[in-house]
C-alpha cells in the first residue's frame, strides 16, 4: 500500500470514530507522562526539604535515589504494557484487521509473558543506546582536556572521532527501534511465543521495510513542530502505524508459508 492510500484509507476509518480514536492514542503518553512526573515531584520534594541536592540526584550520587528508580521501573512497565497493548488492539479493530478476538491478557501467566517480552525489548533498546551515550561522554571528556595547544590536537581528533562514532550508534539504534515496532503487533497476534523469537520474528519481519516506516513518521513531523498539534495528530498516526504494520505482518506470514518454511505462527 501507497503512502496516500494508506492515508486516504485512515481518513476513511476514523471518520465518525474521531473521539474515540483520540482518547485511545493518548493513554500510552499520558500514561507515560503521569509516570514519568511522579518521580520528578519526589526529587523536587526531596530537594525542598534540603535532604539532597539536584546534582546528587541528576549525577546518580545518592544511592537511595538510584534504589528507588530502580524498583520503579516495574511499576512503570506493569502499568505501560497493558495500557499500550489495549491502545493497539483498539486501532487494529477500528481498521478492521482483526479476523478472531485478541488473546491478551487472559491470565496471570499470560500477563508474566508480556511484561518480560516488553521488559526485554526495553533493554534491547537501553543497550543498543549505551554505546551512544559512552562515546558522547568520551567526545565531551576529550574536548575539557584540550588547552588550546597544539599538543592537544590528539584530544581534538579523538573527540571527533567519538562524536562520529555516537552519529553512527546513533543511527544503529533509531533502525533498531524500527525494528521492534513491530513486537505489540506479532505479540497481539502469538501471544504464546516466547519472548526473543517474538522480538527476532518482528525484526525480520520488518526487514527491508524501516524506511517505509519511517518515511509514515516523518510524514506528521512538519505537522507536529507547533507541539500543541501533537495530540490532535496521534491518532491518523497509530492508525497508519497499524494499517502498515498489520499488512506487513500477513505479507510476511504468507511468504513464510509459500516458502514452506517452518514458523510454528
Amino acid at each position: 500500500m501507497k503512502l496516500r492510500e494508506l492515508h486516504a484509507f485512515t481518513r476513511r476509518t476514523l471518520h465518525g470514530h474521531y473521539r474515540t480514536a483520540f482518547v485511545s492514542a493518548l493513554w500510552y503518553p499520558a500514561a507515560a507522562l503521569v509516570l514519568a512526573l511522579v518521580p520528578g515531584a519526589l526529587a523536587v520534594y526531596a530537594a525542598s526539604l534540603g535532604r539532597v541536592t539536584p546534582q546528587a540526584l541528576f549525577f546518580g550520587r545518592e544511592r537511595t535515589w538510584q534504589l528507588l528508580m530502580l524498583l520503579w521501573q516495574p511499576v512503570r512497565l506493569c502499568v505501560l504494557v497493558p495500557v499500550g497493548l489495549a491502545s493497539a488492539g483498539w486501532f487494529a479493530a477500528l481498521c478492521g484487521l482483526e479476523e478472531r478476538p485478541m488473546r491478551c491478557f487472559s491470565g496471570a501467566v499470560q500477563n508474566l509473558r508480556a511484561l518480560w517480552c516488553f521488559a526485554l525489548t526495553g533493554l534491547w533498546r537501553t543497550a543498543a543506546l549505551l554505546p551512544c551515550a559512552l562515546l558522547c561522554m568520551g567526545g565531551i571528556a576529550a574536548l575539557r582536556g584540550c588547552g588550546g595547544s597544539g599538543e592537544d590536537a590528539w584530544r581534538l581528533l579523538l573527540a571527533v572521532q567519538c562524536f562520529s562514532g555516537a552519529f553512527w550508534a546513533l543511527l544503529f539504534y533509531l533502525r533498531l527501534c524500527l525494528g521492534l515496532a513491530g513486537v505489540p503487533v506479532l505479540w497481539l497476534h502469538r501471544p504464546e511465543l516466547p519472548a526473543h523469537r517474538c522480538i527476532r520474528e518482528a525484526l525480520r519481519m520488518l526487514r527491508g521495510h524501516r524506511r517505509e516506516l519511517l518515511r509514515i513518521l516523518l510524514w506528521y513531523l512538519p505537522g507536529a513542530l507547533p507541539l500543541v498539534t501533537i495530540p490532535f495528530l496521534l491518532p491518523a498516526l497509530a492508525c497508519d502505524v497499524t494499517v502498515f504494520l498489520q499488512i506487513r505482518m500477513r505479507e510476511y506470514f504468507q511468504n513464510m508459508a509459500s516458502q514452506g518454511t517452518r514458523a510454528d505462527f
